[in-house]
């Protein structure tokens, strides 16, 4: 890593210098820029996570400063999953990135806002599948059908079961 000079005559800032950028490389760009394009809002990821991811992302893209706030701001509008700020960032013509996030941040807490004041928002309840149908067995001792846990269990049976 060092040829032709010798280990020797390397200063230790020097040598950990060459060994990081040995052992971690710089991520290329054209497969980073896919990456980045293609990054979509998860379903319970907030707004200010979101965009720190897409901004973590866009480091390796290689874009100038004002590209990649047009970028930055383009992904992070595709890839919302909020239907509301969508239509809210819709009607704004030609914002920046900076307007965008404020008003899709400023959404955000308003809608959960919104939702702790009106009762903790919505709560799912899954409810299992319901049947009328009684489960019936065969007691092989006794050498009868039986109803699972009603008819059997108060009678003596014949047999073990």
């Amino acid at each position: 890593m060092l040829a032709p000079d010798l280990l020797s005559d390397q200063n230790l800032d020097k040598l950990k210098n060459v060994l990081k950028q040995h052992l971690t490389p710089k991520p290329l760009t054209i497969p980073s820029r896919p990456m980045f394009l293609n990054r979509k809002q998860n379903e319970e990821e907030s707004i200010s996570s979101y965009i720190a991811e897409l901004r973590a992302l866009a480091m390796n893209c290689e874009y100038d400063s004002n590209m990649l706030n047009i970028m930055l701001r383009n992904v992070f509008v595709s890839g919302l999953r909020d239907k509301e700020i969508l239509d809210w960032l819709f009607e704004e013509d030609n914002i920046d990135l900076e307007k965008t996030l404020q008003i899709a941040l400023t959404m955000e807490k308003a809608c959960k806002e919104a939702n702790d004041i009106m009762g903790q928002g919505i709560k799912v309840v899954y409810a299992g599948k319901k049947t009328n149908e009684q489960k019936i067995k065969f007691c092989f001792k006794a050498k009868e059908n039986f109803i699972l846990f009603s008819v059997h269990r108060h009678r003596p049976c014949k047999g073990k079961m």
